[in-house]
């Protein structure tokens, strides 16, 4: 059911695998992944390029790694970009800086 309304609400969509050790498939809406539980309800979304992502009037996607640690309080970085337990908000990062796609999670969705 939930799934049903996801689709509905943001159109056509193709549905994979996203890594080899996935339970369940993805929908790629080109914009955007969706990610779901074993119920089949939205668990989390990942945004790509095109997408625009404000928290408290300050842009954070499209940003960098540096100016999104400065934004959100508990941030925790790698190399590879940075998590957020807090908002469950998780990114991955190009040329070590620019952020390229960011993720929102239900509750607790990192802390898994």
């Amino acid at each position: 059911m939930c799934q049903v309304l996801l689709t509905k609400s943001l159109g056509e969509y193709t549905e994979f695998k996203k890594t080899k050790f996935s339970k369940n498939t993805t929908d790629d809406f080109g914009f955007c992944h969706a990610f779901y539980d074993d119920n089949d309800c939205c668990e989390a979304l990942e945004l790509f390029e095109n997408a625009e992502v404000e928290y408290n009037g300050k842009l954070i996607f499209p940003s960098t790694k540096a100016e999104i640690v400065n934004i959100i309080d508990d941030i925790e970085p790698d190399e590879y970009g940075g998590i957020s337990k807090k908002y469950s908000l998780g990114f991955s990062v190009e040329d070590g800086n620019n952020i390229c796609d960011m993720l929102f999670g239900k509750k607790d969705y990192y802390s898994i």
